[in-house]
């Protein structure tokens, strides 16, 4: 298709979905610890080295995800100028996922438990090294997006680029609870150009809104079946439609046989919690 300069629509993937499933993703398989190649400073032949190595497969596998899509963005380069079609690029960062892999270069927040560390009665001391993970994790998600975005600058100029960072979930919890923090996500826009660049937005908005809002940047015309909004006004200080915004978490129903929970969000100060008594 690549060599046909049709359109194209592009999806990276990292890891299994979640931990702890085992089963990696489609063409991303984790180099064997075995075969990689430690610093000298790594001691060997004891845990430590062990941990390094399981950490480090983890994390070479994260960044296959950057190297992949500026593959992608090299081999569209070969094609001439009027071969060339509006892209887009999807690429999916599991990193901030337990068990959070990082590199040792980003071992920043310490101490750290082990990757492979049993939970230990979540104990206060299990908890920081945890949390210390997670941060660095953090940071290796960051250090991995900035070299998508240099090289995506690269090969575009500012003008013709649009940037969306988003999130699929918030923290611990998710999936059972209907917190503000199992809930709320990042959701940054940049539109070509810097335009409206610095605005911030208290506006409750939600995934579905996502897909309007990429047709309108495009000049597609969306589907009328869809329930999103196009977000654009709000990045002038316009205003969008009111609209409620659902949220459900079915895991305590899927594994616990609890009831399941249901949210609806009208505005960024009113949130109601549906329980049905039938399941009580």
């Amino acid at each position: 298709r690549i060599a046909g300069g049709a359109p194209w629509f592009c999806v990276v993937s990292l890891e299994a979905p979640h931990p702890p499933y085992g089963a990696p993703a489609p063409h991303l398989h984790a180099p064997e610890p075995a075969s990689l190649v430690l610093r000298p400073n790594v001691p060997r032949g004891g845990e430590l080295e062990s941990r390094v190595r399981a950490e480090l497969a983890g994390y070479y596998l994260h960044i296959e995800a950057t190297d992949r899509a500026l593959e992608h963005l090299a081999a569209r380069d070969k094609l001439l100028p009027g071969q060339r079609q509006p892209l887009l690029l999807l690429v999916f960062y599991n990193g901030t996922h337990y068990p959070f892999p990082f590199a040792p270069d980003h071992q920043v927040f310490q101490p750290t438990c082990a990757q492979d560390e049993p939970p230990n009665g979540k104990s206060d001391n299990y908890r920081l090294g945890l949390w210390n993970r997670y941060r660095n994790a953090t940071r290796s998600v960051d250090a991995e997006m900035g070299r998508l975005w240099a090289g995506v600058q690269s090969k575009w100029q500012n003008g013709q680029l649009a940037w969306v960072m988003l999130g699929d979930h918030g923290e611990e919890e998710h999936g059972l609870f209907l917190y503000e923090s199992t809930m709320h996500v990042p959701f940054v826009l940049k539109l070509p150009g810097q335009k409206n660049a610095g605005r911030r937005v208290s506006t409750p908005v939600q995934h579905i809104d996502l897909l309007p809002t990429l047709t309108a940047l495009a000049g597609v015309k969306a589907p009328s079946a869809l329930r999103g909004r196009n977000l654009l006004p709000l990045t002038s200080g316009g205003t969008v439609t009111a609209q409620g915004i659902y949220g459900e978490a079915m895991m305590s129903r899927y594994h616990f046989g609890w009831s399941e929970l249901t949210s609806l969000t009208r505005s960024e100060e009113h949130t109601s919690e549906l329980q049905s008594l039938r399941h009580l």
